[in-house]
């Protein structure tokens, strides 16, 4: 079995980038197709839980609640099929991020091939399945949410509160096997 790290939004956090999204899947005409929104940090196949959430467990009991700032630009990603906001990498998240793929790794956890690649790539929050529209787009020019800004500038600032360990299988009802919390400020 797939297992992923997720971090995650807290509630008005999730409401702003819900509508951004709600925004970008109009415009484009794009299926909607997370009912939640994550940030992905690594997958795992088939890991020892019990050791898992003790490495885990240490490596983000120093963290607390953190801010991250999403980037006005819109990442298409044509090998999964998917369209994301692109998150800028500074503060926590890139430590904790390179943290638990580094640690997970020197623990002999087997890391899937694409979270090692995410440790030069940058983070994501995917929104939606891509479709011909928005391929064509993205080959003419880079895509962005809002057409006033920059593709440089900042879109919104985001609140994470927790990081999640989630079963990767077709069913959400079950998919949250283990929340880690961060610390209040």
């Amino acid at each position: 079995m797939k297992y992923q790290l997720v971090a995650l939004f807290d509630e008005e956090s999730h409401n702003r980038i819900e509508s951004i999204q709600k925004q970008v899947c109009r415009r484009y005409r794009l299926y909607k197709s997370n009912p939640s929104i994550y940030i992905p940090l690594s997958t795992m196949v088939n890991p020892n839980l019990e050791k898992l959430d003790m490495v885990v467990s240490k490596i983000l009991n120093p963290y607390k609640k953190f801010k991250v700032e999403i980037t006005n630009s819109i990442y298409v990603n044509n090998d999964h099929k998917q369209v994301g906001l692109i998150i800028d990498e500074k503060g926590y998240i890139s430590r904790i991020s390179r943290n638990i793929l580094e640690i997970l790794s020197l623990h002999g956890f087997n890391l899937n091939s694409m979270t090692c690649e995410n440790l030069s790539s940058s983070l994501k929050i995917p929104m939606a399945n891509t479709n011909y529209n928005v391929k064509k787009a993205s080959s003419q020019s880079l895509l962005t949410v809002n057409k006033n800004l920059l593709p440089a500038d900042y879109l919104s600032v985001a609140k994470i509160n927790r990081i999640e360990l989630w079963k990767l299988n077709g069913n959400k009802k079950d998919c949250v096997i283990k929340s880690f919390p961060l610390k209040n400020f």
